[in-house]
């Protein structure tokens, strides 16, 4: 590999992230209540976004 002059590539390690939870705060209400059935489409919407990669990081 040196002598085409190839190199591997290695992932850079993930740091800690900056946000950490409050421990003493109360939790957010379930408002749903894991009830996820609906009468019609778009009466109840859940998501969850934990991580969304983007260029700068």
């Amino acid at each position: 590999m040196r002598e085409h002059g190839i190199a591997g590539h290695s992932r850079r390690t993930r740091r800690r992230s900056l946000t950490r939870a409050d421990r003493k705060a109360a939790p957010a209400p379930n408002l749903i209540k894991r009830d996820f059935t609906a009468l019609a489409p778009g009466l109840r919407v859940a998501d969850d976004i934990t991580y969304v990669p983007t260029a700068e990081g």
